[in-house]
């Protein structure tokens, strides 16, 4: 018996079964399809979660469809006279002939699939056996053949079988001798089917005799069309060239069978400029068809006016491909290099071929279903360079989850079976194959936050060069004025810039799904380590994500579930946990725990990943005990200049210094808590970058309002970092505040300037493309305020605390309603039980009459403040609410809007920073 070198067809294992294990090359069937498996694996308890690990092979569906279009249009043609009727006719019978013909079409390959196979042994250089290992033909080691002319008995009597189930004579099938052949099969005119030739390739003709028309979806194929066996009979690829006519089995298959027997599957290219796809019967006489400009064909005198009113289609020219007019030109197509350089786009176009978007982050969702969805994406920066490669998809962000429309994160493969990286370097950015696109649909311009990392990366290129990202610390110092080498920096990452920024940078980019309009987006790079200029096995390199506040982490108490440990990698638990049902010790950054330190019980201080994991744990620990360590220090009369030096000794005050005053200036609330991250490079000095900069220029975090500029610090406590700089270190963010205001970066002009920039990026017209797209944008829309009789006082409201003391007047929620508080010193006290003598139940009342500044608080996803203009009864605030979240309120917004905010937000820091204008 020789050694197989590859089988031609796939090992039948039935219907998919759950947790089973496939190997490669096994075929399985689901519902309707078959699929065929690209590498071992062991499946879940769904299908859905095999999704990575299979690719489409035959699609029974499709013959039905056409067929069953075919047999619609057929039946509405009967109205139209007896000439009609006698096409309709036809046309069923082509339909029913066709679902018989499918079934005879896969009894036929299954013969050629299940009984031959490539051998090897040590008389054979190449020999082409049945499955019972007899040899059919073979090449010696001498160069002479082996030509045996036999045929198993098995195939002959499945032919005879099928032979049987045939009426007509003609469509027969038999076997045939032919020297060209090892084994043939032809029907009754002699017209060849399928057969191994002497070199091992295999030719299915199945245009002749045995006609099977089935439209499929392809991620090879813009159009495909193939038998029920899953042979290609025609299709046009993604770069424009046709393939027809030859059994063409899927690319990692073929790459398979490439290296095995040193011969290629053969196709034609060849196309039909008439017809998209076509219905006909045995003779090739097109029974029923759709013509490229979306037209029908229907022989046999149906008026052209009855099929366009019976049969309508929809244009295959779509938005994109307008827009687009079929640009591709310029540097070149870069899908084939793995890679791609380009400088960063003033505003690109993505298509991403998909059916299904995104609900769900990648790793929290089910893959291929809501998250980590395969599929291809076509990319053009507009400036000459494209790319159209295999990606994975998936929704991204964590509050922002709640909106319509999801943030997008986008990884990048060069093969279709997304095990290779496709590359990507934007500009002076890190080269990265992974980007996040951010809907922004809070946000009126979809890229503040982009604009914001615009005006940070200003402000960074004002620092010397040694000294513009916070990593550089670690290493610039070692550089002197001698060419020496001696004592010089080796590793190759320090001496050239990576392009790492500390946080992210983004451009307008236009989304498409399937080739119509989906969204304005901003391409952004993500918080990755190399973004960060981190190491992944490096102790000292520490990046937390998530919400870092004094409740979370600097009061001493740390909730490890609060924030995520985003470097190093390779972290443990410090106890086994269940994450989605299964029992680990691996650290998920997704569902953050506790890590592991030398005290817990799975600790081996033998495994260099652990030991690195405890390692990281006590510079957290450290780092949550800052603060009470400075406050001590003030508690135990230590001087300034001492305490100044225990805050430098824990945090890069620069960066500190740069990162209050930008944030402060864009007003970005949630950077003191919840966006900012926290990094270290040697455990012990960390810093604060900037990140999710949405809710900024005045607007609120879900983006149906924006308030006034304020006139005070944010981030002024001292139980977190920032209190303590602004503290001890006013002088340096005072002299730092008029360096960028003279330099003319902290100028209101200025900033507005980017922002404008940004919108004129996009354009009008694509403006008015995502606000009819998305026309529920709570940035875009009408308020629905009773403005008559109601002006919106107060805006968010927090939920009672039982250990929290509430002052007279103080405003709490509770149960979905909101209570003033009518005492001081209030604590404990239930507003939900109260009995009216200590809480005010002041959620609005429809039965109540309202008086001039009585307030009240209404809403629906929330409730928000509302103080009366106008004495009445029954007026809700608000007329009416919106389908989706948030469902109520909503503005309208203006770049002229934010410089003026702007203005009025640098005079109050003017003020504050004690800086008069040169």
């Amino acid at each position: 018996m020789g050694k197989s070198l590859g089988s031609i067809g796939f090992r039948k294992r039935g219907d998919f079964k759950p947790n089973t294990f496939y190997r490669m090359d096994d075929m399985f069937k689901h519902g309707r399809s078959t699929y065929y498996v690209l590498e071992n694996f062991t499946s879940g308890e769904t299908f859905e979660e095999t999704a990575d690990k299979v690719e489409l092979l035959a699609d029974a569906t499709g013959v039905e469809e056409i067929a069953q279009r075919a047999e619609n249009a057929a039946s509405l043609a009967e109205t139209n006279g007896a000439e009609a009727g006698v096409q309709a006719e036809e046309a069923r019978n082509a339909a029913a002939e066709a679902n018989r013909q499918a079934e005879t079409a896969k009894e036929v390959t299954d013969v050629f699939g299940n009984n031959f196979k490539k051998v090897i042994n040590d008389d054979f250089l190449y020999a082409i056996s049945d499955l019972l290992g007899n040899l059919l033909w073979g090449i010696r080691k001498d160069g002479s053949t082996y030509d045996p002319k036999g045929v198993p008995e098995m195939v002959k009597k499945l032919i005879e079988e099928i032979n049987k189930r045939i009426d007509k004579q003609e469509a027969r099938l038999h076997l045939i001798d032919n020297p060209n052949y090892v084994f043939a099969i032809a029907d009754a005119l002699g017209n060849l089917l399928f057969g191994i030739d002497k070199n091992g390739a295999s030719f299915v003709n199945a245009l002749k005799g045995v006609v099977v028309i089935e439209k499929v979806e392809s991620k090879q194929f813009i159009f495909a069309v193939k038998d029920s066996a899953g042979n290609l009979l025609f299709g046009i690829r993604h770069d424009g060239t046709f393939a027809c006519s030859k059994f063409e089995l899927p690319a990692s298959i073929i790459k398979q069978l490439e290296q095995a027997m040193k011969s290629k599957y053969l196709h034609t290219e060849d196309g039909d400029m008439e017809f998209l796809f076509r219905l006909q019967d045995v003779n090739g006489v097109i029974v029923f068809g759709v013509r490229w400009d979306g037209t029908s064909y229907m022989p046999k005198g149906i008026p052209l006016e009855q099929v366009a009113k019976n049969v309508k289609f929809e244009k295959r020219i779509t938005s994109l491909e307008e827009r687009l007019a079929n640009f591709r030109g310029g540097t070149g197509d870069w899908s084939e290099t793995g890679k791609m350089q380009v400088p960063i786009p003033r505003c690109a176009m993505l298509n991403l071929l998909t059916s299904t978007m995104p609900t769900a982050k990648s790793g929290m969702g089910t893959s291929g279903v809501n998250c980590d969805i395969p599929c291809l994406a076509e990319f053009w920066d507009m400036q000459g360079n494209y790319f159209k490669i295999p990606i994975l998809l998936s929704a991204q962000g964590n509050s922002s989850m709640a909106f319509a429309k999801k943030n997008l994160a986008i990884d990048l493969f060069s093969d279709a079976a997304r095990k290779e990286s496709f590359v990507v370097k934007f500009g002076d950015w890190v080269s990265q194959d992974s980007f996040h696109l951010k809907a922004y649909y809070t946000d009126t311009f979809r890229g503040v936050g982009a604009v914001s990392y615009m005006l940070y990366e200003e402000m960074a290129k004002t620092r010397d060069l040694g000294d513009d990202r916070p990593y550089k610390s670690e290493f610039t110092t070692k550089y002197g004025t001698s060419d020496v080498g001696i004592g010089s920096e080796e590793s190759l990452d320090r001496n050239f810039d990576t392009g790492a920024k500390c946080f992210p940078q983004g451009f307008p980019v236009i989304v498409y799904q399937n080739g119509e309009f989906y969204g304005v987006y901003s391409w952004q790079i993500k918080k990755h380590r190399d973004n960060m200029h981190m190491d992944k096995k490096t102790a000292e390199h520490v990046h937390l994500d998530g919400t870092l506040g004094a409740d979370s982490i600097f009061g001493g108490n740390i909730k490890w579930d609060q924030f995520e440990v985003r470097n190093p990698k390779s972290l443990y638990m410090q106890q086994r946990q269940s994450i989605r049902g299964e029992e680990t010790l691996e650290y998920n950054g997704d569902y953050p725990r506790e890590i592991m330190g030398e005290d817990s019980e799975e600790y081996d201080s033998g495994n260099k990943n652990m030991k690195r994991c405890a390692a990281v744990k006590k510079h957290i620990i450290a780092l949550s005990g800052r603060m009470t360590e400075l406050k001590q220090a003030e508690t135990d009369g230590k001087s300034t200049d001492e305490i100044k030096a225990l805050i430098e000794k824990y945090f890069k005050v620069s960066f500190m210094v740069d990162y209050i005053l930008e944030t402060n200036l864009v007003s970005d609330g949630d950077g003191y808590n919840k966006n900012w991250q926290w990094t270290t490079y040697d455990g012990v000095q960390w810093t604060a970058n900037p990140y999710d900069h949405d809710g900024i220029f005045g607007a609120y975090h879900i983006g149906n309002y924006v308030s006034a500029p304020g006139s005070g610090w944010l981030g002024n406590t001292t139980s977190i970092p920032s209190g303590w700089i602004i503290k001890y270190y006013l002088p340096e963010l005072k002299a730092r505040w008029a360096q960028l205001r003279n330099a003319g970066i902290f100028e209101a002009k200025h900033i507005a300037g980017i922002l404008y920039d940004w919108c004129d990026r996009i354009g009008f017209d694509n403006w008015e493309a995502e606000y009819k797209k998305w026309d529920e944008s709570p940035c875009n829309r009408p308020s629905l305020i009773n403005d008559e009789y109601w002006a919106r006082s107060t805006g968010y409201t927090t939920g009672w605390a039982a250990t929290t003391t509430y002052g007279k007047g103080s405003i709490a929620n509770r149960n979905g309603k909101v209570y003033k508080s009518l005492i001081t010193g209030n604590v404990g006290n239930d507003p939900a039980e109260d009995d009216g003598t200590k809480w005010e139940d002041i959620t609005y009342n429809a039965e109540k009459q309202y008086a001039v500044n009585d307030v009240c608080y209404y809403g629906s996803s929330n409730l928000y403040g509302f103080k009366c203009k106008a004495s009445c009864v029954g007026q809700a605030p608000l007329t009416g609410f919106y389908k989706l979240y948030p469902k109520d309120l909503g503005h309208f917004d203006s770049v002229y809007r934010v410089e003026n905010w702007l203005k009025k937000r640098i005079e109050y820091m003017d003020k504050l920073l004690e800086y008069s204008v040169q």
